[in-house]
């Protein structure tokens, strides 16, 4: 009886340690795809800083263009009004 119950404790250690070695395998792929994760993240938020930047620069032009128009606008009809007064004198 004896011999039997080593000969279990044999089977049930050998089962423990490939239970282990799939949890540390598994353990190890996790921590490759964190690190995959974390640079994704990285290069993600470096991207975000960029598209920002470009963002503001787009909007200020985009100011600057409108406020061109506007004064463009204003001159025309200024001198417009500025012509019609001048000939109805």
């Amino acid at each position: 009886m004896d011999s039997n119950n080593l000969e279990n404790i044999n089977n049930k250690l050998e089962t423990v340690k490939i239970v282990m070695n799939d949890n540390i395998q598994f353990a190890l792929q996790n921590t490759d795809k964190i690190d995959n994760i974390q640079q994704k993240s990285e290069l993600l938020a470096e991207l975000s800083k960029k598209f920002n930047g470009k963002a503001y620069l787009m909007k200020r032009k985009m100011c600057a263009k409108y406020w061109k128009h506007n004064v463009i606008v204003s001159s025309v009809v200024i001198v417009i009004i500025l012509i019609i007064i001048i000939i109805l004198q």
